[in-house]
């Protein structure tokens, strides 16, 4: 297994190793804040799931309601190449949309 180093990292933890025998005393600041801040809140684990969850089940049923039957992927596919404005093709571009918003919103709150 090939580890990556990160220079900015290792140029950190350097910086850290030189500095630690110099503290500055802040007269007990740093514990206040940290003490200060509000507890996080368990809301935010659950709609780490629910988010995607949810738009993963919107997406599924724009699936079932304009696949009629035939290949879905590929029909909206071939319409989307010769641009061709089916609904099968609307939901593809919605699926995408919704799956990349999804995405997005995963990373961005975690």
């Amino acid at each position: 297994m090939n580890i990556i180093k990160d220079p900015v990292d290792e140029l950190l933890k350097a910086d850290a190793i030189a500095h630690y025998d110099t503290h500055i005393d802040d007269a007990g600041f740093t514990l206040r804040v940290i003490d200060s801040l509000p507890a996080r809140s368990r809301q935010q684990n659950t709609l780490h799931i629910a988010i995607p969850f949810g738009l993963t089940v919107m997406a599924a049923a724009f699936v079932a309601l304009f696949a009629g039957g035939g290949n879905f992927l590929i029909d909206a596919a071939m319409d989307i190449a010769t641009t061709n404005l089916s609904s099968s093709a609307m939901a593809l571009v919605t699926i995408v949309v919704v799956m990349i918003a999804a995405s997005v919103t995963a990373v961005r709150d975690s």
